[in-house]
């Protein structure tokens, strides 16, 4: 399976809430919800996504953590 990271302007979305994620922590269960909201609800109506674009979504989100967490460490 090939996963698209970085595919749609959402990414920067995606990146920018994992880069907040270290200082408002409640940010990640609200970002977990939202991905798995909007994976049932397009499941419903058929508007079915490739689960590889919801996990380049994730791997957007913890890159936005990963990088703001190593910039914190850094400084």
């Amino acid at each position: 399976m090939k996963v698209e990271v970085f595919d749609d302007w959402r990414s920067i979305i995606h990146i920018f809430l994992g880069a907040l994620t270290p200082f408002v922590p409640p940010v990640f269960p609200l970002y977990v919800t939202y991905e798995l909201i909007e994976f049932c609800e397009r499941y419903v109506r058929h508007k079915k996504r490739e689960v590889r674009m919801y996990i380049g979504d994730m791997l957007e989100y913890f890159t936005g953590i990963a990088v703001m967490t190593l910039i914190t460490l850094v400084t």
